[in-house]
C-alpha cells in the first residue's frame, strides 16, 4: 500500500471520500442503524434519503459524516494537536 504522501491529491481525496461513506455507515450500523451501505451512500454523495427508512438515523448518518469531516480538516492542519481535549 503507497504512502498517504505518496498518493496525488486526486489519489488522497478519493480514499477519504471512500473512506467517509465506509467508517460512516459500518459505525453507525453497531449502533443499530438501518440503512444499507448503498443507503447510506446515495445520502451522503447525492443527498438522497431512503424513503422508507426513519429520518432519524439518517439524520445521525449527516451528523456522524459531518463530525468526519471536522475531524479530517483539523487533523490535516499542521497547528493543530489532535487530542483528549479536541
Amino acid at each position: 500500500m503507497q504512502q498517504l504522501n505518496n498518493l496525488t491529491l486526486k489519489q488522497r481525496e478519493e480514499l477519504f471520500r471512500q473512506l467517509r461513506i465506509s467508517i460512516t455507515h459500518h459505525s453507525n450500523a453497531i449502533e443499530g442503524t438501518t440503512l444499507s451501505f448503498g443507503e447510506t451512500k446515495e445520502l451522503l454523495e447525492l443527498g438522497r434519503t431512503a424513503g422508507h427508512k426513519p429520518l432519524g438515523e439518517q439524520l445521525v448518518i449527516l451528523g456522524f459524516a459531518k463530525a468526519y469531516d471536522v475531524i479530517i480538516r483539523e487533523a490535516t492542519n499542521p497547528n493543530n494537536i489532535i487530542d483528549s481535549s479536541f
